[in-house]
């Protein structure tokens, strides 16, 4: 699964590039989008053969329920919906295209990582070449076209290179963040891996260790607790405990422990939360607020090393691969 994980762009041969100018603003259709493609140098059916069909499906399948774990972590569930093969190429194929498709889908895919959008505009491309029906069903053009006008001269127009690019993208934003999750981590790790993945590097000396930026997360934590934690859990915390915990004065360091263990006790509390939305809120933010403080400058010296609280660390772990 990994074998194409160090091509670079340079070695594929994207054929007979063209750009385009074409209205992103306004809907798209299955026609618009053709006729996008067609123009830019796609030809459609251009590969239609038996393998290259059977090549494509079965990202396309594992795509969509991956789509599908995006959505129910989001949701804060346990489990989620998945498109289950059934040893017919085409069937299986109209099976994920209508998932990945769907209205619900739409109203989503703005909040989810970047490179779910490029690996769905790439399986859109292939489809299309490789002459499926469908390629623009259901929402999928209005999905797609903003990332497929932009990343037009880095998708080529045969198969065997645009399903390298297919791997490539899937291996590097996907199967590695899955594999770090097997990975129980710990504060060394946390730092190597913040601080030497490929997939974005966080640096230590990106903010100035300044009083301005640590204030500012003193003011994240307490905003983070006394709007997201305190109001949801009222049967533990009173809004006097909410105003004075505001105007008290502590370090960045004590903030960031009190904010990890204010939130640690309502962790993935699914029948106590609204929807499940507000637990996944209080979830995102902690990580954010972490990810930023780990990036001020000499952070990760003696006397800053607990700033990380070690529930934290594990959330880290568990959603990175939702970011990307």
């Amino acid at each position: 699964m990994l074998k194409d994980l160090a091509l670079d762009k340079d070695d594929y041969d994207y054929g007979n590039v063209i750009d385009v100018q074409v209205d992103i603003d306004k809907e798209w259709t299955e026609e618009i989008l053709g006729q996008y493609l067609k123009d830019a140098g796609f030809v459609r059916g251009s590969d239609n053969t038996p393998s290259n069909k059977a090549r494509l499906t079965p990202v396309c399948v594992v795509f969509a329920n991956r789509v599908f774990l995006q959505v129910a972590s989001f949701q804060n569930k346990d489990e989620a919906l998945q498109v289950q093969r059934s040893g017919n190429g085409l069937e299986d194929y109209n099976k994920a295209f209508k998932a990945i498709g769907s209205p619900i889908l739409k109203l989503l895919y703005p909040f989810l990582p970047p490179s779910i959008i490029w690996l769905a505009t790439l399986l859109v491309v292939g489809a299309y070449i490789t002459g499926l029906p469908g390629y623009g069903r259901g929402t999928l053009p209005n999905t797609v076209k903003r990332c497929l006008v932009a990343m037009n001269r880095e998708i080529p127009r045969n198969h065997s290179n645009l399903m390298d690019k297919i791997m490539y993208v899937w291996n590097r934003f996907h199967c590695l963040p899955d594999y770090q999750r097997l990975v129980e981590w710990n504060q060394a790790k946390l730092t190597q891996y913040l601080k030497n993945n490929t997939l974005r590097q966080y640096s230590t000396t990106r903010y100035p260790s300044t009083q301005d930026n640590w204030d500012r997360i003193v003011i994240l934590c307490k905003l983070m607790t006394t709007l997201i934690v305190v109001p949801n859990n009222p049967q533990h915390y009173s809004p006097e405990f909410a105003l004075n915990f505001l105007l008290e004065g502590e370090s960045a360091q004590s903030a960031m422990i009190r904010m990890g263990r204010m939130a640690l006790p309502h962790w993935d509390q699914q029948d106590k939360w609204v929807g499940n939305s507000i637990a996944s809120l209080q979830e995102t933010v902690t990580y954010l607020v972490n990810l930023v403080n780990q990036q001020i400058e000499a952070n990760y010296g003696l006397s800053t090393q607990s700033h990380c609280h070690t529930m934290s660390v594990n959330f880290i772990n568990s959603t990175f691969g939702m970011f990307y």
